[in-house]
């Protein structure tokens, strides 16, 4: 069984696990999971093999030898940061304004939705453990972009992506219902991107049939059709493990200092 975030699109999830087990020579079923806790929860306990993973449950699931990585989601002409997101209409033009604000977090799992902005409200001195308001987790990036639009929040964190010339998308610019309700507040780094995993019990040859498989969707129009609309990306390429090595330093300081849990 596969795992995907409930937010992916089902059609989509089974044309994916379909090509994916037709190339892998496999029966490869489809698991959709309420949030990224819950994804982790279903890999640590054995209930699915392998998930469409994000990096901060990758990084805590592989330190345990629970999981291994078979590829990541490579954007070629797009980075993956996180953003916040205020009202269009708020009064609050810079980080520091945020002191008090009412917060959506997506979940305690989530790089772009949780763990990197607390780590840099915390940098431009507003300390996200005493100094906000009423904290919320929502579990998915359209539901913490519909929470800010309906004022249930002041701000919000989720994931963003900055192209080449500068401009931002996120959640938002696919909620036209909601887009012109919020705005950019701030933008951090780069966050390394998800990755498809698989529980390290799997027969290392099935690994790597598997991995073939999904890098052999890059020169199948099936697959880099669903490849693109289902995960927004271009390809799978091969991990390079020390990309997400600066990650794991900034989360493991970040719990070290009780800035998530």
């Amino acid at each position: 069984m596969m795992g995907f975030p409930a937010s992916s699109d089902a059609n989509l999830r089974g044309e994916f696990a379909t090509l994916l087990g037709d190339l892998a020579e496999v029966e490869v079923g489809v698991t959709p999971a309420e949030s990224y806790a819950d994804l982790a929860s279903k890999l640590h306990e054995g209930a699915v093999q392998l998930a469409w993973l994000s990096p901060i449950p990758y990084i805590a699931l592989a330190h345990t030898g629970t999981v291994s990585p078979l590829v990541y989601h490579e954007r070629t002409d797009k980075t993956y940061a996180s953003a916040l997101l205020v009202q269009a209409d708020s009064h609050v033009k810079r980080v520091a304004d945020l002191r008090g604000a009412r917060a959506a977090w997506v979940d305690r799992h989530s790089a772009a939705g949780y763990v990197v902005p607390r780590i840099q409200l915390a940098l431009a001195r507003v300390d996200p453990r005493t100094e906000l308001g009423e904290q919320r987790f929502f579990g998915s990036h359209e539901a913490v972009v519909r929470a800010i639009a309906a004022r249930e929040v002041d701000f919000g964190a989720t994931f963003a992506h900055r192209a080449a010339d500068g401009t931002v998308s996120g959640p938002w610019s696919q909620l036209p219902d909601v887009a012109e309700g919020v705005r950019v507040l701030t933008t951090f780094g780069k966050i390394p991107s998800d990755l498809i995993v698989a529980r390290t019990d799997l027969p290392m040859e099935l690994r790597v049939r598997l991995t073939r498989a999904l890098r052999a969707m890059n020169a199948d129009e099936t697959g880099r059709r669903v490849v693109r609309e289902l995960f927004d990306i271009e390809r799978f390429r091969l991990l390079d493990a020390e990309t997400y090595e600066s990650l794991q330093a900034m989360a493991r300081d970040a719990r070290d200092q009780g800035l998530v849990d």
